[in-house]
Formats: structure tokens, C-alpha cells, sequence
């Protein structure tokens, strides 16, 4: 990860060299500047601080309750909890920023809820939202997992990533 400012000039690179991160995915910083990597090579995120030091490994390789398989994108809400898009598992697993898991959702096996690939995650007006690529839609959830609604899958091809611009239009890759 390779820190700019705002003049677009070189700080610092975030090197973790115990563990190794093999191949990085989705990043993410707290409001106490803490950055979260995650690596999608070796199933787990990993929180950095200031210093460059690896402060705490969240999740583990694995399908049981915090387990990851294959974390991507990384989303911190305005409470400085921590959403994970877990691909292989096929859910969101949301943690603390100390890395207790809190719980998972979008393992509904039949329900509206469920997430068949989970993706870019947006955090807007207490919702998360979730770009699930094989179901062609975004699913919309509340900050404790119940499922909202979803949209966009008459006209979504593979939604892989999702933001919102400064007029409240959603951008959606």
C-alpha cells in the first residue's frame, strides 16, 4: 500500500513483512488512522498502524463463525466497525476494529438476502450496500445484517464495485 498526500506526492510505503502480505485486495483506514488490508491469498485482514506495524490479524482461513476464504472489499462504518466481503464463504462478516467477530450475514439459503458473490461494499445512510456479481444486483442490508432490498438486476451486468458522488448518484462498476 503506497501513501500519497493530497499534492499527490510520495509519504511512505505500508510494508508488512511479518506476515507477508501475498496478495492484497481491498483496503481500508479507521478514524484513528489505522489501515486494514486484506489479503485474499492468505484469508485474513490485516491492521496496520502508524508506525507500520501489523497490529492485529482478523479472521482466519476458514468457514466457521470469522473464518474467511478469499476477503476482498473493506468497509468501516461511522461506529469504526469493520465489514469484510467474504467470497468464498459468500457472505459479509463484520467485526470490531479490535478483530472480535460481531456476526455474518447474506447466508440466507433461499431468502432475498442471500449473497452468491459478494463484492465492493458502499456504507451510505446506515445501509450497507453489497454488489453481488452472480445475481447481477446490489443488496441493500441494515448495520445488523437484515436484509433491506435490492435492485438493479434488470440492467446490472456483474456489478463489481459501487460509491456514491456528491449529487447522491449511485456509481456503479
Amino acid at each position: 500500500v503506497i501513501e500519497l498526500d493530497s499534492n499527490l506526492n510520495f509519504v511512505r510505503n505500508f510494508i508488512s513483512t511479518i506476515p507477508k502480505i501475498e496478495k492484497p485486495f481491498g483496503v481500508a483506514i479507521d478514524k484513528a488512522g489505522s489501515l486494514y488490508v486484506s489479503d485474499f491469498k492468505n484469508d485474513v485482514v490485516l491492521k496496520i498502524n502508524n508506525l507500520n506495524v501489523v497490529e492485529k490479524k482478523i479472521g482466519f482461513r476458514g468457514v466457521g463463525e470469522g473464518g474467511l476464504l478469499g476477503p476482498k472489499y473493506l468497509l468501516i462504518d461511522d461506529d469504526s466497525n469493520l465489514y469484510v466481503s467474504d467470497s468464498g464463504n459468500k457472505r459479509i462478516n463484520k467485526y470490531t476494529t479490535d478483530g472480535a467477530i460481531l456476526f455474518s450475514f447474506g447466508t440466507e439459503k433461499n431468502g432475498d438476502g442471500r449473497l452468491a458473490s459478494p463484492n465492493g461494499l458502499l456504507y451510505y445512510d446506515n445501509k450497507i450496500y453489497v454488489c453481488d456479481r452472480d445475481l447481477n444486483r446490489i443488496v441493500t442490508f441494515d448495520k445488523n445484517g437484515n436484509f433491506i432490498n435490492s435492485f438493479g438486476e434488470d440492467y446490472l451486468d456483474k456489478p463489481y464495485d459501487i460509491t456514491r458522488d456528491s449529487l447522491g448518484r449511485f456509481l456503479i462498476l
